[in-house]
């Protein structure tokens, strides 16, 4: 029986991979302050039924952003 959406854990996420120049891309997004919505459906290879995992990405890479700018602060 496949799991539902909600039922799934960690190991059975899709794992996204950038190159990059694309990390390159969606950091200077997050640096502009693009939309979070906006700065998601730009990323490479998304697609609707990947918003998920790719907004995780997203804002586990934000996250390190700030940190990483609250540090030089």
């Amino acid at each position: 029986m496949e799991k539902q959406p909600e039922e799934q854990d960690e190991s059975d996420r899709l794992f996204v991979t950038f190159t990059a120049e694309e990390i390159g891309k969606i950091v200077v997004s997050i640096i502009r302050g693009v939309e979070r919505k906006v700065a998601i459906r730009a990323m490479p290879r998304y697609t609707k039924e990947q918003y998920q995992v790719y907004a995780a990405f997203f804002d586990q890479l934000k996250e390190a952003i700030d940190w990483a700018w609250k540090d030089t602060q």
